[in-house]
């Protein structure tokens, strides 16, 4: 086995072909020797004026699972783990975690944050090409099916993505998504900040319904993270939304400065009066448990 260690951390090479994917640049550079050098990250972001840096390293990210009771024994596989914006929660909740990621750059950052985690092996590589002979208690997509193309070569590869951590997962196992809403509202009112991915490899509620539908997935829970699933000030369930006068409180360091088309404020209050809110959610964050 090829490898390197990080503190305590694996970071499993056996699949790594030596190249990073193409949207890995700047942002990884400037992460990398912040974590490396053990930086303050509070005292960082303090001073921070960049939003994609912010949701990487802000413990805000965390909220999206820290209320979810993972058991003590969980084995948990983490596909497209990124930079590790999430990671470290899992560490801290579960037995056990393997995470994905096709970039040694991002997988290294990753592996700098939670250089004390014992119960972490960082495999490095795509998804689509690693032999994992394990079941899982739990397996996580965050932010995945959004970027599937760059994680399995497929024509369809967000299907590709759901049907193989469903043959990955252990019956009564669960799989967690958080993902972009396709008619995200602050995407049609041009407030996003960050770069994102293009609109038409996200899903809207009921296409992301019926993908999973058709990887013999039903009965999905669905929750909403707002104002979405990287800096989840509070998620909402579907039986108890969001009371009007919530939204406009992100951190003034994510909001566009570009023109907006509408209030979103307003906006997404009217939708939650008519009951429209969720087709027009920012982010859903989805809970699948394989019968």
């Amino acid at each position: 086995m090829r490898e390197e260690l990080i503190g305590k951390v694996r970071l499993n090479l056996d699949y790594y072909d030596g190249s990073e994917p193409g949207t890995v640049g700047a942002l990884e550079d400037k992460l990398l020797p912040i974590v490396r050098e053990g930086a303050d990250i509070e005292e960082y972001l303090l001073h921070a004026d960049d939003g994609n840096v912010l949701y990487q390293l802000s413990d805000i990210r965390k909220n999206l699972l820290r209320w979810y009771g993972f058991e003590d024994s969980t084995r948990l596989l983490e596909i497209g783990s990124g930079c590790g914006a999430i990671t470290g929660l899992f560490c801290s909740s579960c037995a056990a975690v393997t995470a994905i990621e096709p970039s040694k750059k991002r997988s290294e950052i990753n592996a700098y944050r939670n250089k004390n985690s014992y119960n972490l092996e960082i495999i490095v590589g795509k998804p689509g090409s690693i032999r994992l002979e394990d079941k899982y208690d739990c397996i996580t997509l965050i932010g995945a099916l959004d970027t599937a193309d760059s994680l399995v070569e497929s024509d369809n590869p967000q299907a590709e993505l759901l049907g193989k951590a469903r043959e990955l997962l252990k019956t009564g196992g669960l799989l967690i998504i958080a993902t972009d809403n396709k008619y995200a509202l602050r995407s049609l009112s041009e407030a996003r900040f960050d770069e994102q991915p293009d609109s038409g490899k996200r899903l809207s509620r009921s296409g992301l319904i019926k993908l999973m539908e058709e990887q013999g997935m039903s009965d999905a829970v669905f929750y909403y993270p707002i104002p979405d699933y990287r800096l989840p000030l509070s998620v909402y369930s579907e039986e108890s939304l969001p009371a009007s006068g919530v939204f406009g409180t992100e951190p003034e360091e994510y909001i566009s400065e570009s023109l907006k088309l509408f209030n979103e404020r307003r906006m997404a209050d009217e939708l939650l009066k008519d009951d429209m809110y969720k087709e027009f959610a920012n982010s859903f964050l989805v809970f699948w448990r394989k019968p």
